[in-house]
């Protein structure tokens, strides 16, 4: 393959995986609070004594996902696709970590007097 279709092929999988990023990063936020509020319920009903929870078994259920999620971590599946692959995954770290979900204000427009 040719040098500028590589660099296309990078280009366009970067941009992708930003893309993708941000909105794991959306999503696992309204996870996180959704989660959180279940939780919080739980626990309350839990110290009321209207329900009773097997903490054990929510327990082996957590280790169980994080083990799934470790594994498919380990996994090449995008690594293994090429340029865009590689920089698809570089996206969506950086998707991830860096890019913001709202611009600051005032950051691209300047009021001019």
């Amino acid at each position: 393959m040719d040098p500028a279709g590589i660099v296309v092929l990078g280009a366009s999988g970067f941009c992708l995986g930003v893309l993708i990023g941000i909105a794991i990063k959306a999503a696992a936020r309204i996870l996180m609070y959704v989660a959180g509020l279940y939780l919080a319920s739980l626990l309350i009903l839990s110290n009321l004594g209207i329900i009773t929870v097997n903490w054990a078994g929510l327990a082996d259920l957590l280790t169980k996902v994080t083990g799934f999620m470790s594994h498919l971590a380990s996994t090449d599946v995008l690594t293994s696709t090429g340029a865009f692959g590689v920089a698809a995954t570089m996206g969506i770290i950086y998707g991830t970590v860096k890019a913001s979900l709202t611009p600051a204000r005032g950051r691209y427009f300047k009021r001019v007097r």
